[in-house]
């Protein structure tokens, strides 16, 4: 099952006091790559994340609530641009297909909550500071099929893991204020210029 996120201001002043056990704490470097907007349009975020590719691929859902599927390592990654661009003498090596569009450090904050529930407060080098609830669910035993009864299946369990995320958030208004979040990419684009996610 793709992980379901969604994205929130995290208010300054707050930290998650609602919780025993402090944050787990991490720095990454992401350099996003695309070709002319070409990956970004279709929902595909491809970047070298401390220097490992990875793509996400956006499986449903909006930027505010979205469900990703995500890919690891430079084949893997490799395969998946391919599939969706088709350029002409261009070697398989991904340097070679894209370009870098952003490049920024991120520290990031993170809580397992009710045993379920990943919250991430993200602070970047250049001043956003953004966070993401992510559920994650393994998928049940033939429910990686690609039949009518599969789809359906999946769209009640996305359906379901939203309404558990909502809930989740509604229950602590004073750390998931009401508001529109703005995502790293976007923010990094607005700043900076360039493409929008």
């Amino acid at each position: 099952m793709p992980p379901i996120f969604f994205f929130f201001l995290p208010p300054r002043e707050t930290r998650f006091h609602i919780i025993k056990q402090g944050p787990c704490k991490a720095t990454t470097h992401d350099i996003y790559y695309d070709r002319d907007g070409l990956l970004f349009s279709k929902g595909v975020y491809v970047r070298r994340r401390d220097g490992r590719w990875e793509a996400k691929i956006r499986a449903g859902g909006d930027y505010i609530n979205s469900a990703f599927m995500e890919i690891d390592g430079i084949q893997a990654v490799e395969r998946a641009v391919k599939n969706i661009m088709v350029l002409p003498g261009f070697r398989s090596d991904l340097e070679e297909m894209l370009v870098p569009c952003a490049d920024f450090v991120t520290d990031r904050e993170s809580w397992m909550i009710d045993g379920k529930f990943k919250v991430d407060v993200d602070s970047t080098d250049f001043g956003h500071i953004v966070g993401e609830v992510e559920l994650t669910r393994i998928l049940e035993h033939g429910m990686g099929r690609q039949d009518e009864e599969a789809r359906e299946m999946l769209a009640i369990l996305k359906e379901t893991m939203n309404q558990d995320i909502e809930a989740f958030m509604l229950c602590y208004p004073q750390i998931f204020p009401v508001g529109r979040a703005v995502g790293k990419l976007s923010a990094y684009f607005h700043r900076f210029g360039g493409q929008k996610d």
